[in-house]
């Protein structure tokens, strides 16, 4: 058994099966794709980020049927593959086995991790997505709004899903095309989603943005995130909360937030039980304040510091 290191040094790129065998780990899987072989048949293909404790490889893979096989951290032991400009090709014939995952050290994983498609950009706030030129690629993260359901479109005949949600961070909210596979991630409401590498488009003059191929989703906790806002009216009123309009102080944009009732009638020293509290309510707009801005909603808040200055800037 080789180790890729040795692999990649001694053996030339070469067409014919290579018998050695690899024992490897899974660090990134890609989507599949769909191709029209030289025979006009539809076939599938995907990439595989692979590593030892020994060096990386990109591999490419023709054989749909072990891509359950194929998640990231599990063990592989590989023959007969073809090795082509550094890239090893799984083809119907390749031997893979699924094995014990190796210890793979750091540095070797981050060097796999970049075999596939670019590294994610910094993090943008929406409120960038929402007057970014289309086309841009991005970084992006919030709440999940809103989620429709899943609906089929026809791309140059082929039947592609498409699936749209909304998200909203402490600057803005936008919608999100997912598309072909990203239409199945495991997304619900009020999750705290990280995408990256995704795409400004539009549509009815409106920016949103869409998955790509590179993009990449995962759901994890959502940071505080500490804001200066103006609180310049009342849009609608729930059973424990209130939805509020908001001004951002340094950027000068209006943005709708829900607040619990409670936080903001103690913030505004207005008894919860006091008739037409609404009235008092707008009567007291409107006002500036410090928010903690987290799930969704606001969180905490408290009047601006004494020392806050902020500088506005133009929203487009």
């Amino acid at each position: 058994m080789l180790s890729l290191l040795s692999l990649l040094d001694a053996t030339e790129s070469q067409n014919n099966p290579n018998q050695v065998q690899v024992k490897v780990n899974v660090v990134k899987c890609s989507r599949k794709t769909n191709y029209n072989n030289a025979k006009g048949e539809s076939k599938v293909l995907y990439h595989l980020a692979l590593a030892d404790t020994t060096a990386a490889i990109k591999a490419t893979c023709y054989n749909e049927e072990i891509y359950s096989h194929t998640k990231p951290s599990y063990g592989l032991l590989i023959s007969n593959f073809i090795l082509n400009l550094n890239t090893m090709v799984i083809t119907k014939r390749t031997k893979v086995s699924r094995v014990t995952p190796l210890r793979i050290p750091p540095n070797m994983q981050y060097q796999a991790e970049q075999l596939l498609g670019p590294p994610p950009l910094p993090m943008s706030p929406l409120k960038t997505a929402k007057i970014s030129t289309i086309k841009t690629l991005l970084s992006v993260a919030g709440t999940v709004q809103e989620i429709r359901p899943t609906r089929v479109i026809h791309i140059n005949g082929q039947p592609t899903e498409v699936k749209t949600i909304k998200i909203q961070d402490a600057t803005d909210s936008i919608k999100v095309s997912l598309w072909r596979e990203a239409a199945h991630a495991d997304v619900s409401q009020g999750d705290y989603l990280l995408m990256s590498n995704v795409k400004v488009s539009q549509f009815n003059g409106e920016n949103i943005l869409n998955t790509t191929r590179i993009s990449r989703l995962k759901v994890t906790a959502a940071p505080p995130e500490t804001l200066h806002i103006e609180i310049v009216g009342l849009e609608n009123r729930q059973a424990t909360s209130l939805t509020i309009t908001t001004r951002q102080l340094e950027s000068d944009t209006l943005q709708s937030m829900d607040i619990n009732t409670d936080i903001l009638l103690n913030f505004l020293l207005i008894e919860p039980n006091t008739e037409k509290f609404e009235d008092l309510l707008v009567n007291k707009l409107p006002v500036e304040c410090e928010i903690v801005f987290c799930n969704g909603k606001i969180q905490e808040i408290s009047k601006v510091p004494p020392n806050f200055k902020y500088f506005r800037t133009s929203s487009s």
